[in-house]
């Protein structure tokens, strides 16, 4: 216990693990403090579909049982919404806009949340269907809905709806996202991406996916790239041009459900089996087996402080920086079971394990150190550095 404390004390010291706001990019992605709110921690409905933090600084939950906000503490149900019973209010996605929250559910349309007032826009208000499954707020704050039959756009209350016929791909609209040109970008069944120019409808077909491929999530990147999360991978559109992820390139799984932007231009992706970080063209994962409190991924957000909450089919998941960070096996140590740690004179530092060897840290991670069997299963209690950087 008292070597493994050292080794903490000295990463943080390596590291500077008391970074400012948000997430240290350097550090991998078990390093960050990880916290799990399920029922017994007084969620009211473990399944999370949808997280956003509204204006007043709550993060709000979208669930299969109604909304609910989460103030840090308590986790407190949204009751009543346009006169339903909020158990039975299954909310699929939500947006903000200026003057209002607005919540696609799953059977009940779209609500618009005004201070206390709920106004419910379904099929009896001109909505092509009551099963919402995304929002997008356009730049001149109209709405638009992704349903299963066809698209919706809401603005001073109007519906007014796009099928098949007015250009569409497809009726079953999945995903939705603005550009900075202020263009729109729609996908569902169907490996093609409908873009919105504020005049009319084009499509541009996915070349690297198959015909029964599902666009789930869409994201554009402050550089131009679109970036679409399928149930083929994850597709990177920029100028026409389109770069494919796959568990080939380190993905944890083709089907990508959710994407959100982090610091450093870094991207987040929610998948069936834990989410990943794309960051400099590498892709680093965190599953089921780390720690995640299920493995299917239905939404990430990023807060204010650029902390990472993460809503899975059994609760909500917190990563964020701590004071102290751990390396473990992990992040490449040998084993668990440190032994000595020391830098040398050109700065090198290295960490010995009772029973495993001996490994050295190279920027972010350690490496072990070879040397044959006798090295590699050796029991390292002491380690001395010499004047002229040879270890003993």
């Amino acid at each position: 216990m008292r070597k493994t404390l050292c080794l903490a004390f000295f990463a943080a010291l390596v590291v500077g693990a008391e970074s400012a706001q948000g997430l240290d990019p350097n550090l991998s992605l078990t390093q960050y403090l990880h916290r799990i709110w399920q029922s017994p921690q007084g969620l009211p409905q473990a399944t999370i579909y949808c997280i956003r933090q509204t204006r007043d600084g709550y993060l709000c939950l979208g669930t299969q049982s109604g909304l609910v906000r989460f103030d840090g503490v308590r986790f407190t149900l949204v009751d009543p919404i346009a006169g339903l019973d909020p158990s039975r209010i299954w909310v699929a996605n939500m947006v903000e806009t200026s003057d209002a929250l607005w919540l696609a559910t799953n059977g009940s349309g779209l609500i618009r949340l005004r201070g206390d007032t709920a106004m419910d826009f379904t099929t009896a208000r001109g909505m092509p269907s009551d099963n919402v499954h995304f929002l997008v707020a356009d730049s001149h704050q109209a709405l638009w809905a992704c349903t299963s039959a066809g698209l919706a756009r809401i603005a001073d209350a109007k519906v007014e709806v796009f099928h098949v016929a007015q250009g569409l791909s497809t009726e079953d609209l999945r995903a939705g996202a603005m550009g900075k040109d202020g263009r729109l970008y729609f996908g569902g069944r169907g490996p093609v991406v409908n873009i919105w120019d504020g005049k009319e409808f084009t499509g541009h077909r996915l070349s690297g996916l198959g015909a029964d491929a599902v666009i789930y999530a869409l994201l554009a990147g402050d550089d131009g790239t679109l970036w679409i999360g399928t149930t083929q991978g994850l597709v990177a559109l920029k100028e026409g041009t389109e770069q494919c992820y796959t568990t080939g390139q380190g993905l944890p799984d083709n089907g990508v459900f959710c994407l959100a932007q982090g610091g450093d231009a870094d991207l987040w992706m929610g998948t069936r089996e834990g989410f990943a970080r794309l960051r400099k063209g590498e892709i680093e994962s965190f599953r089921r087996s780390d720690g995640l409190s299920q493995s299917t991924v239905y939404t990430l957000c990023m807060d204010r402080e650029e902390n990472l909450w993460a809503g899975t089919k059994h609760g909500l998941d917190q990563f964020l920086d701590r004071r102290l960070i751990p390396f473990t096996v992990s992040e490449g140590l040998p084993s668990n079971n440190t032994g000595a740690v020391i830098e040398d004179s050109r700065g090198r530092i290295y960490a010995g394990t009772l029973g495993a060897g001996l490994a050295r840290f190279e920027g972010r991670r350690f490496a072990a150190l070879g040397g044959g069997p006798g090295l590699a299963q050796a029991e390292i209690r002491a380690l001395a550095a010499g004047p002229d950087a040879q270890l003993w």
